[in-house]
C-alpha cells in the first residue's frame, strides 16, 4: 500500500492504525511525503511562514526538525519512506498568503502541480507495485490536501484501488467536515472501516512524535484523547477502534 501525506504527519495523525496493521500482516506499505522541502535557502521566508515557524518552536529549522520527527514516526509504524521534494504551501506565499487561503481553492498559478503530482505518484504506483494507494479526502480544504486528493482520479483509471483517508485532527473538530467534504468532491466514494484496536497504540505512538505540530493542530487538546475519542465512535462496539476510508468507485 502507499499512504500519501500532503505533509509530514498526516499519514500517523490520520490512519496510523492501517500502516501498523498492515505491517503486522507481513505487508510493506509506503509513506510518500509530498511536501518534504523547505524554502530555497536564499529565499526570505513571508511574514506567515515565520509566524507558523514561531507556532512550531522550530525557526529557521522548520524542515529539519519535521524530517526528524518523521522519521522517528514512520520507525514507530514500521513501513518505508519516500519523499518527493515538493514546498508546503507555506512557502508559495505569494499565492497563499493568508491562513485563510491556505484552505481555501488552488490558486491558478499551482494549475501544474496536480497533473505533475499525478505523473510522479502513478509512475510510483507502477514501480512499486503496490495494489492500493491512499490519499488524503482533504476534509478541512487545505490546498495541498486538495492538490494529493486531486491525483486519485488518475491513479483510479490505471487500475490502482484508491481510498481516501479521512483528514485528522480537522474531522474531528468541525461538524460536519467528512460529510461536507464527500459532498463537495462530486466523485462517487464509498465508506470502508478497518478495525484497529489492535494498533491503536503503534497509531498514537507515531503521532507523540510530531512534537512541534501538537500544539497547534490540537489546540491545546490532549491528541490521545481526541484520537481515540474519534476511532472509539468509528468503531462496531464499545471497547473497540476503527478508522474510516473513502474508496472510490467506479461511477458506472
Amino acid at each position: 500500500m502507499l499512504f500519501v501525506q500532503p505533509h509530514f504527519d498526516d499519514i500517523a495523525f490520520s490512519c496510523g492504525g492501517l500502516v501498523a496493521k498492515e505491517v503486522a500482516a507481513g505487508g510493506a506499505p509506503m509513506i510518500v511525503t509530498v511536501c518534504s522541502e523547505g524554502p530555497p535557502p536564499s529565499a526570505e521566508l513571508s511574514a506567515l511562514a515565520r509566524r507558523v515557524h514561531q507556532a512550531w518552536g522550530t525557526g529557521d529549522r522548520a524542515i529539519e526538525v519535521r524530517r526528524l520527527e518523521d522519521a522517528t514516526a514512520v520507525a514507530a509504524l514500521g513501513a518505508a519512506s519516500h519523499w518527493l521534494g515538493y514546498r508546503d504551501a507555506i512557502y508559495r506565499a505569494s499565492l497563499y498568503p493568508t491562513p485563510e487561503q491556505l484552505s481555501g481553492p488552488v490558486h491558478p498559478d499551482d494549475a501544474h502541480l496536480p497533473p505533475q503530482l499525478e505523473h510522479e505518484l502513478l509512475k510510483l504506483w507502477s514501480d512499486t507495485g503496490q495494489p492500493a494507494v491512499y490519499l488524503p479526502l482533504a476534509a478541512g480544504g487545505n490546498v495541498d490536501h486538495r492538490i494529493a486528493f486531486a491525483a486519485g482520479a488518475a491513479l483510479q483509471a490505471a487500475g490502482a484501488r484508491v481510498l481516501h483517508y479521512e483528514d485528522v485532527p480537522y474531522v474531528m473538530r468541525v461538524p460536519n467536515a467528512v460529510e461536507d467534504r464527500v459532498r463537495e468532491a462530486a466523485v462517487p466514494l464509498r465508506p470502508e472501516v478497518v478495525d484497529v484496536t489492535d494498533t491503536l497504540e503503534r497509531r498514537l505512538e507515531a503521532i507523540s512524535a510530531y512534537t512541534s505540530q501538537l500544539a497547534t493542530l490540537f489546540r491545546g487538546e490532549q491528541p490521545r484523547d481526541l484520537v481515540q475519542r474519534y476511532a472509539g465512535s468509528l468503531a462496531s462496539s464499545p471497547g473497540r477502534y476503527a478508522e474510516r476510508y473513502w474508496a472510490r468507485v467506479d461511477a458506472g
